[in-house]
């Protein structure tokens, strides 16, 4: 119901519903006497003598619709002040809408291709089926605020993440650099995390593709930008953690080569990290501990790999029972070339780890030694 502000001519509530056609309301006297004041005055006049207010203040008819509106407007100068604040406000909104909120939101039809590509990888792991969801999200993007835009960056890295999982490397590349670019452009320093993350997964994918200057370099520059900014946050763990990260990636690629002495400084470096930033008993201190076992017996220092394999096996009894068949696998082979023959105290070490393995390749290695070793151990 439509309240009317001039007691004096209205008793309290229209009875008419909102929406309807209240004018002229239930009054007590006549239009004529409550309305012969105000037709006595300027319109000007008029509206000082109102109540002040969203209306004139009175529900009674007087003059035309351009009197109304000057008394409601432009004769009471809080309504102008609203009026043109709220004018000011939204010409605001809209442009700050236009130039900077609207190129980091994706439109309602994107919205709900990306809805679905997650569904389709996330739920049923259907690759194709997503990225077809993501091409038509990212073509609405495009279309509607740019390809330059925040929304499209966001598309793009989920596009890069799933070539990169199904193994479509240079996809996957094309899209992580395509992302860069736009940290880059949208103010995202050069050792910023996702920065150097984006970066790792690409030289990774050069890796792969078998580009290895490219791969190279690429660690490289990931290893100096994640040192800065480690350097810059020194009592960061996550800071810490990913600079030890972009260091075991470069030790992994290396090791894959079987380029040991390359391989040695950065998985030492790398161990020292995450040994500071997880703990030294930590699983991923164990598995770093048996990789850097595996390098230091690349290098014919067998001594101390089979000391670093023994204090990786030590962790994974107490944190990760699933890593320790591979491990002692590992302790295994070290003391039979320490030992320089077969022993059965090797044997011993195997059976141990074929009786805890569960993953296929593991199995395959240890039943493999052991068929060996008992070859050497057979008499003549």
């Amino acid at each position: 119901y439509w309240y009317c502000q001039a007691k004096s001519s209205c008793n309290g509530y229209c009875t008419r519903p909102r929406g309807a056609v209240a004018w002229p309301p239930r009054r007590t006297r006549s239009a004529a006497a409550a309305t012969a004041p105000l037709r006595a005055l300027p319109v000007a006049a008029a509206a000082r003598h109102a109540r002040p207010g969203w209306g004139v203040g009175s529900c009674h008819y007087h003059g035309t619709s351009a009197q109304r509106f000057y008394q409601a407007t432009v004769g009471n100068k809080r309504n102008l002040a609203v009026l043109v604040t709220l004018g000011v406000l939204g010409t605001a909104l809209s442009l700050y809408w236009h130039f900077s909120l609207s190129k980091r939101f994706v439109p309602l039809r994107a919205r709900r291709s990306m809805l679905l590509a997650i569904r389709a990888w996330r739920d049923d792991g259907r690759a194709e089926a997503a990225l077809a969801h993501y091409h038509d999200a990212l073509h609405a993007t495009v279309e509607a605020i740019g390809a330059e835009s925040e929304g499209a960056g966001v598309i793009m890295d989920s596009m890069a993440n799933i070539y990169f999982a199904t193994e479509q490397w240079e996809q996957a590349a094309e899209n992580f650099k395509a992302v860069i670019r736009l940290l880059l452009r949208y103010g995202r320093s050069k050792d910023d995390p996702a920065v150097v993350e984006l970066s790792l997964k690409t030289a990774q994918c050069f890796s792969h593709m078998g580009q290895s200057a490219m791969a190279e370099e690429g660690y490289r520059w990931c290893v100096e930008q994640a040192r800065s900014h480690m350097r810059s946050h020194p009592h960061d763990v996550e800071a810490i953690a990913l600079c030890g990260m972009c260091l075991e990636e470069e030790a992994h690629y290396y090791l894959r080569q079987n380029r040991f002495d390359r391989a040695k400084q950065p998985h030492a470096e790398a161990l020292d990290l995450a040994k500071r930033a997880l703990g030294p008993e930590h699983e991923q201190v164990a598995v770093m501990l048996n990789n850097m076992s595996t390098v230091l017996e690349g290098l014919g220092e067998v001594e101390a790999a089979y000391a670093m394999a023994l204090e990786a096996a030590a962790i994974c009894r107490k944190t990760t029972p699933q890593n320790l068949p591979a491990v002692l696998h590992n302790i295994a082979i070290l003391r039979w070339k320490q030992l320089h023959r077969a022993d059965e105290e090797v044997l011993a070490t195997l059976e141990e780890a074929r009786l805890l393995a569960t993953d296929p390749h593991d199995t395959a290695l240890i039943d493999m030694s052991i068929r060996q070793l008992k070859k050497e151990l057979a008499p003549p």
